[in-house]
């Protein structure tokens, strides 16, 4: 029996910015990243209006890189610590992970990116290398953080070593595995961030497309 249509209002969103207030915002601490107090009020889904207070810890826009070679198959990870782990005490806070950084002030995610791709991993890339990812939030609960992806076309046939910027304390190694392996080391958990899983899931979306289109 054929099924009935989709109601397709059933996935359009209720509510939009327009039906919240803020009431009051403060900045409880500022440093690196900034801390901020929100108290806001909203509608309920079952009706009526709901006020609450809520703490965020602002990043700003990001971006995340995946370098691709689409002629060997392989793509390029760095290695580098990560606080987060340490304070939550796993015994490994040395984390496998995609190319990453802020967008600075005066800067598009696509010129973060290119910028990322060279401090991080010593790969000059061009804006017509970079397939975007739509933007997405990774973490909305907790991080004013809005993630900006790409998957890139890059020669990683002489690609990896030491890399980073010593001033801002970056110890990063770039390397490289085959997509296959890759893909493995999701499965296994030795890949642990969301930002590569999503990035990998991605290609292996797209792969057959980029190869065809890129090689």
């Amino acid at each position: 029996m054929a099924r009935p249509p989709a109601d397709s209002s059933a996935f359009a969103e209720r509510f939009s910015r327009a039906d919240a207030r803020e009431i009051r915002r403060e900045i409880l601490h500022r440093g690196f990243f900034s801390f901020e107090k929100v108290e806001m009020e909203i509608p309920r889904f079952d009706g009526g209006r709901d006020r609450f207070p809520r703490e965020a810890l602002r990043v700003g826009e990001v971006i995340i890189l995946l370098p691709y070679d689409p002629v060997s198959d392989r793509v390029l990870l760095i290695e580098q610590f990560r606080t987060a782990p340490w304070v939550l005490e796993d015994p490994h806070p040395w984390l496998w992970e995609p190319v990453a950084g802020l967008v600075d002030p005066g800067e598009t995610p696509l010129q973060a990116a290119l910028r990322e791709a060279q401090e991080e991993a010593g790969l000059k890339l061009l804006a017509e290398d970079l397939d975007p990812l739509p933007p997405c939030y990774p973490s909305p609960g907790a991080l004013v953080e809005r993630m900006h992806g790409f998957i890139a076309r890059a020669d990683l046939s002489a690609a990896g070593g030491l890399h980073g910027l010593p001033e801002e304390h970056e110890n990063i190694r770039a390397f490289t595995l085959s997509f296959a392996e890759a893909m493995e080391a999701v499965e296994s958990g030795r890949l642990r961030t969301v930002t590569g899983i999503l990035l990998l899931s991605t290609l292996a979306r797209r792969r057959e497309r980029l190869r065809a289109l890129w090689r």
